[in-house]
């Protein structure tokens, strides 16, 4: 599970906890007093928080139960407004060829794609466009793209387009191409 808090004005935190009781201040759960999250997230301005299904297992009555309700508290330490989105971690998504993909990132998160290239080489033409918020592109032929491996890449600031276009004269054929849109900034 990812969560996000972004402020939209001040800064706030968030703390996750297996249990509730809403008392209204830090006697209760969640709150930010100590032993009273199981997880949280102080960072300045935005906080991405990534709970893996290991650690949320924890909060499962029954260690063998998917099901697992988390609590969340968001605190401002100023007068803040805020955008607290959640999303479960999913693998990697298939885009189809000329059918747009509308999505999300979280900050300092990655989402893998995949794209089918067929027997015919032709030139492919990848573009990531940010709605708002930045984020990066990077692609790999016949495999997982991310930071440190990849063939192609485009990093611009800001909710600026990145491209990337694999030749003809140097894409694989009858191969997958991976594709990673990495998040600086919390984007769509």
């Amino acid at each position: 599970t990812w969560l996000d808090l972004r402020p939209t004005g001040g800064d706030a935190d968030v703390f996750v906890s297996c249990k509730i009781n809403p008392t209204g201040d830090d006697v209760g759960f969640p709150s930010k007093a100590d032993g009273h999250f199981n997880f949280s997230s102080t960072s300045y301005l935005e906080d991405t928080l990534v709970i893996e299904p290991r650690h949320k297992r924890s909060c499962a009555r029954n260690h063998d139960d998917d099901q697992v309700t988390l609590y969340i508290a968001v605190y401002g330490y100023a007068v803040s407004t805020y955008t607290l989105s959640a999303m479960h971690a999913t693998g990697t998504i298939r885009l189809m060829p000329g059918v747009p993909y509308t999505g999300m990132v979280f900050k300092q998160i990655a989402r893998h794609f995949s794209v089918r290239v067929g027997f015919e080489a032709q030139d492919l033409t990848i573009q990531l466009m940010p709605f708002y918020g930045d984020c990066d592109l990077f692609v790999k032929m016949k495999g997982t793209a991310d930071m440190g491996n990849f063939d192609y890449y485009s990093i611009r600031a800001g909710a600026t387009m990145d491209i990337v276009t694999i030749p003809e004269a140097k894409i694989c054929t009858n191969c997958e191409i991976g594709v990673t849109v990495y998040g600086f900034e919390t984007a769509r």
